[in-house]
């Protein structure tokens, strides 16, 4: 193996992401906004070990989102996880590129 693989190899951890999507997306396009979720992580460096297609769920409680500057409140979302393999320096882009799409309403990133 070497040098620089093995640099590789310390540096790239997995992830998992669980994320809740607007439930406002045309069931038609559940699938087009999840291709884009793996694009991005694949575009930060990224590569999907396994993940699962977003489903309608009702959530167990409220959960509100400020998108510009308008207050939605939410009862149902799009539930999907994608389980991958990142540079961990990429994490807190990938975090900030998160937090700023509006058709997201919430996730949690896990290590």
């Amino acid at each position: 193996m070497s040098e620089n693989e093995m640099s590789e190899e310390k540096t790239s951890k997995v992830y998992e992401l669980g994320y809740l999507l607007v439930p406002s997306i045309a069931a038609d396009d559940v699938p087009v906004n999840y291709g884009n979720l793996k694009e991005l992580i694949a575009s930060f460096g990224g590569e999907v070990v396994s993940d699962e297609m977003p489903k309608l769920i009702n959530l167990a409680y409220s959960i509100s989102k400020v998108t510009s500057n308008i207050r939605s409140k939410f009862n149902t979302a799009y539930f999907g996880w994608i389980k991958f393999t990142m540079e961990a320096d990429k994490i807190l882009e990938l975090k900030k590129t998160l937090d700023l799409d509006p058709k997201i309403i919430g996730f949690v990133l896990l290590k």
